[in-house]
């Protein structure tokens, strides 16, 4: 896939991605912040709720075979 191809297929997802979260209102800090100040636990649990799909579906991808997380530049071959 040429490098320009990579760029836009990162950047339109992201254009989706920010447009979905917007839309959703789904902001860690308002999430926080409702929860501990006007008691209303629903942004906080759909926040976790994301976060435990994104966990699960990045597992799933490496058993997989689909992903090396080793090529990567955030797992490094040695922990200092």
């Amino acid at each position: 896939m040429p490098g320009w191809a990579v760029a836009l297929s990162g950047f339109l997802i992201g254009c989706a991605a920010g447009f979905f979260v917007h839309r959703g209102r789904l902001c860690s800090f308002a999430a926080i912040e409702d929860a501990l100040m006007g008691q209303d636990w629903r942004g906080l649990k759909t926040f976790a709720l994301a976060l435990a799909i994104a966990i699960m579906g990045t597992q799933l991808v490496i058993i997989l075979g689909l992903f090396d997380p080793a090529r990567t530049n955030y797992v490094p071959a040695q922990v200092p």
